[in-house]
């Protein structure tokens, strides 16, 4: 059916399918590395997906899951064996130097009871179909296996670009809910009874080249993501810090790299650093960690050369699927062999990591045979040899340039108390048939789709009815808030700043008369000061939006404070937080960033056309951001997360609309104390201010100064009223913290600052004009200053210093990520 489905359709439609994917893999930030890895020339790779997916029918699935669900039972059992009475290793049915010279194998963790401690619970296996030997279990990975969430998004990017072909298949086995089976895995191992237990997922950070699967697997089983800073150990107990304080974890699923889990354990650099202590809360049965430290010992490539042996010693039954031939280099005969037989083998490390050597290949030159040899003399038992693979090809679309590939299928399972499910799929990577090497681990690469016919595996045991689910509170990190807070900030001043630089292109401000240009520049001064471009008292003041203003305000990435600075850091924020935002909310920030950052390139190097393009940038935003909060607010949960993102983007607004008052209403109060027009352009203000329709309907009148103080002051429904913001702050709070909201110092704050907003008496400083006399000189003012109330431009600086204050409030109260230990009762706050 596929081969014939290739014949049919010409090369341009298999063009346009890779485009259409590409794209959306850009879209969507689908990368296996994030770009500023530390890391970039050893550890980027790309990501592509081939249309043509891999069909498994019903016969060959059952014989792969009978094979995959032995390997499971036979490497727990041998995991269990090795971190407890060694028995394997006491009869010589393994060599003890392959396990005991394992650079994963944790002596640390040798002994440990419960469990949790003693089973594996998530695996990846890879497999090929051989020419020679059938369907072959490749490798196995049980310290961190990447992939599952590979398998699940290439299944819906290729449903999408090609429903064609997927029409055509016979109905198939889904791979979307998988996920959930690793979740309720998950709630089993928790070691305290509880309808719920608190479970998180472990990640060493957004410069983790497998971050984005991290984000995805959380996201999908709704389970914050945390680093190493957000968990603390107290009296052997594990501590989630959260914006209500501390919280019992129960459960961790780690996607770190066991070296790096416990500093205190085990030597590691500080950028991966773990949870210092949590060796100890293993030890002490109050936390249970998937997979647990030091199964790393299982991806040992040299056990695959005694599976056999260890299959009929722990489960008495032969080994289905044996697999190539391996020879392990720490053993005598095993080495001569594979020193006489060099040419002809693949010689690879037992552990394949980004830094480890590159693995020997068939044909090569004596002399590079040699220099590898000595290695392998110097250190024999970290090495192994294999015959080479002699994968079958893999079905080529005419024009979409693979080459000659084969397939290498990636099988992911689970298991809980003795039961197995594995998705009823997996992920397909390509490997030249020209150079058959198994790519190592954390390599992606191009990939294709693997479906299961829909009536498969006929042996499938029933599925055990979840676990209960109850709701939980306070489950936001407090570094997740702090990212929230920021996301929503950056987003609010890069649209705010691109609207009120549209406006001011509307406007024309350079083409305005000489008489005219007065009125505009109290507004102007505003805009510099709300985007943070006002100068300091030694420098100069920007006076006109000319190229070079408009470069530096718009596109300019060094500056901290240009329109491209905000998409840019919106966008970073997101990156790290992608377990809270939609793909639909990341796929429009992703794009925007795409746009605004090709726009520098070319300004850069075309300084002529910096004002144009910088306007096309302001273009691209306005549609960007607007677009960006509207689908923010339809797909993403309204919880706790949600309102700390709402809190950024109020406070950032009161503080851009108070700076942007500052300057053209203390010139229409300085106008009212003189008992003169006024010579700021009001109307320009409130059109700058983005409200423009909202004051003709409130007030159907002209750009009074009293209305327009009215309403971005103290009109309670107005979207740019300071009043509004700060009311919508408190609201937050209390939706996010419950009842103690009220309690906080951030909302006490921002009670304080509605205060100050209450006692502003804007008629009697509007009114000064009809009600006196003018009198001259300025005497008068001096008299007026002194018998009147505090002006309103010391009120907008003291309200400016409020809602800054109030910010650095929420930083400390929220996102210090310092617990909060409460010593009335000597206790540490956590929910049970």
């Amino acid at each position: 059916m596929l081969d014939d489905y290739l014949k049919l359709l010409p090369p341009a439609h298999w063009r346009e399918i890779r485009r259409r994917l590409e794209r959306s893999v850009d879209d969507l930030g689908l990368a296996f590395a994030p770009p500023k890895s530390p890391r970039r020339q050893q550890m980027v790779h790309s990501w592509g997906i081939a249309p043509v997916p891999v069909l498994l029918n019903s016969d060959e699935w059952a014989t792969l899951t009978a094979a995959v669900r032995q390997r499971v039972r036979l490497l727990n059992a041998l995991f269990a064996d090795l971190y407890g009475p060694r028995e394997v290793l006491r009869h010589r049915i393994l060599p003890p130097e392959l396990v005991m010279r394992d650079p994963f194998f944790r002596r640390a963790c040798v002994g440990m009871t419960g469990a949790a401690n003693q089973q594996i619970s998530v695996f990846r296996f890879d497999l090929y179909r051989s020419r020679r030997h059938g369907w072959v279990i490749l490798a196995n990975y049980t310290n961190t296996p990447i992939g599952m969430s590979f398998a699940v998004q290439n299944r819906r990017l290729l449903t999408q670009e090609a429903p064609d072909l997927y029409a055509g298949i016979p109905d198939y086995e889904r791979v979307i809910d998988f996920p959930l089976q690793l979740l309720d895995t998950l709630k089993r191992l928790s070691p305290r009874p509880s309808a719920t237990p608190h479970i998180v997922v472990l990640t060493s950070g957004p410069d983790d080249p497998a971050y984005f699967e991290h984000s995805f697997v959380a996201r999908k089983m709704g389970l914050p993501l945390v680093q190493g800073d957000d968990l603390l150990v107290v009296d052997n107990r594990v501590y989630f810090k959260t914006i209500a304080g501390l919280e019992q974890v129960d459960v961790i699923y780690r996607r770190l790299n066991d070296a790096h889990i416990d500093p205190v354990a085990f030597d590691t650099p500080r950028f991966a650093a773990g949870v210092p202590g949590l060796l100890g809360c293993l030890r002490a049965g109050t936390v249970a960690v998937a997979n647990p430290v030091g199964a790393g010992v299982i991806e040992n490539r040299a056990l695959s050369a005694y599976l056999g042996r260890l299959c009929r010693h722990f489960l008495a039954e032969p080994l289905l699927l044996p697999g190539d031939p391996v020879w392990y280099c720490g053993e005598v005969d095993h080495l001569d062999h594979v020193v006489d037989s060099a040419p002809e083998l693949l010689i690879a490390p037992v552990h394949t990591g980004p830094f480890d050597p590159a693995p020997l290949e068939p044909g090569s030159s004596p002399t590079r045979i040699r220099r590898y040899l000595k290695d392998v003399f110097r250190a024999p038992h970290h090495y192994i040899a294999r015959s080479p693979l002699d994968p079958l090809p893999h079905p080529n679309p005419r024009g979409y340039g693979m080459g000659e590939v084969g397939t290498i299928v990636s099988c992911f399972a689970v298991t809980r108390n003795g039961r197995t499910e594995i998705m009823a799929g997996g992920l397909g990577r390509l490997m030249p048939l020209d150079r058959p090497i198994p790519p190592a681990p954390w390599q992606i690469g191009q990939t294709v789709d693997v479906i299961v016919d829909r009536s498969a595996d006929p042996t499938q045991p029933g599925q055990e009815a979840p676990l209960p689910v109850r709701a939980r509170a306070h489950l936001l990190g407090s570094a997740a808030a702090e990212r929230l807070y920021w996301t929503g900030r950056y987003a609010e001043r890069g649209e705010a700043c691109a609207r009120m630089l549209s406006i001011v292109e509307d406007v024309g401000l350079e083409d305005l008369a000489r008489t005219e240009r007065p009125r505009w520049f109290p507004v102007w001064m505003g805009i510099l000061e709300a985007t943070g471009h006002l100068g300091d008292d030694s420098g100069p003041v920007i006076e006109r939006l000319t190229g070079p203003v408009a470069w530096s305000m718009v596109l300019d990435p060094s500056n901290p404070n240009s329109l491209a600075s905000s998409v840019r850091s919106t966008r970073e924020n997101m990156r790290v937080m992608r377990d809270f935002f939609s793909p639909e909310t990341w796929s429009l920030i992703n794009r925007l960033n795409e746009k605004i950052g090709s726009l520098a390139i070319e300004a850069r190097s075309n300084p002529r056309r910096r004002r144009t393009l910088a306007m096309e940038g302001i273009g691209e935003a306005l549609e960007g951001f607007p677009a960006f909060f509207g689908t923010a607010e339809r797909t993403m949960l309204h919880d706790s997360g949600w309102h700390f993102l709402l809190i950024g983007v109020h406070l950032e607004r009161a503080i851009m609309t108070c700076a942007g008052l500052r300057h053209g209403l203390s010139e229409a109060e300085s106008a009212a104390l003189d008992n003169r027009q006024e010579e700021s352009d009001l109307t320009a203000l409130v059109r700058i201010l983005s409200s423009q329709d909202a004051y003709r309907r409130t007030y159907q009148a002209r750009s009074e100064p009293l209305f327009v103080a009215e309403l971005f002051l103290t009109h309670p429904a107005a979207p740019k009223s300071i009043r509004f913001c700060v009311r919508r702050i408190s609201e937050c709070l209390e939706s996010a913290l419950g009842p103690t909201g009220r309690d906080q110092e951030p909302y006490r704050l921002a009670d304080a600052s509605l205060r100050l907003l209450d006692q502003l008496d804007l008629e009697s400083t509007f009114a000064q004009r009809s009600n006196s006399p003018r009198l001259p000189g300025k005497a008068d003012r001096k008299a007026r200053a002194t018998s009147r109330s505090p002006t309103l431009a010391g009120t907008l600086e003291t309200l400016r210093g409020r809602l800054n204050e109030l910010g650095e409030s929420l930083q400390d109260h929220f996102f210090s990520h310092h617990a909060r230990v409460q010593t009335a009762e000597g206790g540490i706050p956590f929910i049970e």
